[in-house]
C-alpha cells in the first residue's frame, strides 16, 4: 500500500535546522525574530531573505543563497526516522515523499539525511508543476512508483481511518507535526475547506 509523506517537520526536523542556522549566522538573541519572519517555512524564501537583508544591511541575493545552503548543512540523519521507515516498509507500505519547494533544495535535504535511500521515491512541486494540496501532485506521486492513478485513492490508502499500528513508528517521531489520526469523511485532495493539516500528507508551506 502507498503512504504519502511530507518532508519538512515530518521526516526531517526543519524547525530545528532553521533555528540552528539562525543561531550560527546571527547569534542567539536574534533567533526569535528570525523564527517569526520564517513562519515555519510558510513565508516565501525570497521575502524572508529580503527582510533579513534589510535588518542586517546585507545583499538579499547572498542571504537567500546562505539561507538555502545553511538549512541543508544544519540537517543530519535521524536514526529514529530510518528505523520508522524500515518498519513501515517491512509492514508492506510503499513510502513516497510529496513536498512543496524547489527540486534542488528538497533533493539536497533528502540526500543530506539519507532519506533518498529509505523511501521509494519523491515528488517535488517545482518538478511536478503543481503544489500541494492540489490533487494532481498526489496522482503524480502515486504514478511515479507505479501505484494507483487517482490522487483521492492514494490519499485514502495512505490515510485510512484509523491509520493503525504499521504507521505508528512514523507518528511517534518527536518532530512530526501532523499527529491527527483521522481524516474528515468528505476529504478530497485539493479541497480548500479541509482542516489545515493531515497526517504526514498535506503541508502547503514553501519548503526551504
Amino acid at each position: 500500500m502507498l503512504v504519502l509523506l511530507d518532508l519538512d517537520n515530518t521526516l526531517i526536523d526543519r524547525t530545528a535546522a532553521f533555528k540552528a542556522w539562525a543561531r550560527t549566522r546571527f547569534g542567539e538573541t536574534e533567533v526569535p525574530w528570525l523564527v517569526e519572519q520564517d513562519r515555519d517555512g510558510y513565508a516565501q524564501r525570497a521575502e524572508v531573505a529580503a527582510v533579513i537583508a534589510a535588518r542586517y544591511r546585507l545583499d538579499a541575493r547572498d542571504v537567500l543563497v546562505d539561507l538555502r545552503a545553511g538549512m541543508v548543512e544544519q540537517l543530519a540523519p535521524d536514526p529514529r526516522v530510518a528505523v520508522a521507515l524500515a518498519e513501515v516498509t517491512a509492514a508492506g507500505f510503499v513510502p513516497v515523499v510529496v513536498t512543496n519547494g524547489t527540486v534542488a533544495q528538497q533533493q539536497a535535504k533528502l540526500r543530506r539525511t539519507g532519506l533518498d535511500r529509505l523511501v521509494a521515491g519523491w515528488t517535488i512541486s517545482e518538478g511536478a508543476g503543481v503544489r500541494k494540496p492540489e490533487r494532481r501532485i498526489f496522482e503524480l506521486a502515486a504514478a511515479s512508483v507505479g501505484r494507483c492513478r487517482k490522487g483521492q485513492e492514494a490519499a485514502r490508502i495512505a490515510l485510512a481511518e484509523p491509520l493503525g499500528p504499521p504507521l505508528d513508528p512514523l507518528l511517534d517521531l518527536p518532530h512530526v507535526e501532523l499527529l491527527s489520526r483521522k481524516l474528515p469523511r468528505n476529504f478530497r485532495p485539493g479541497r480548500r475547506s479541509r482542516p489545515r493539516r493531515f497526517d504526514m500528507l498535506v503541508s502547503e508551506g514553501d519548503d526551504s
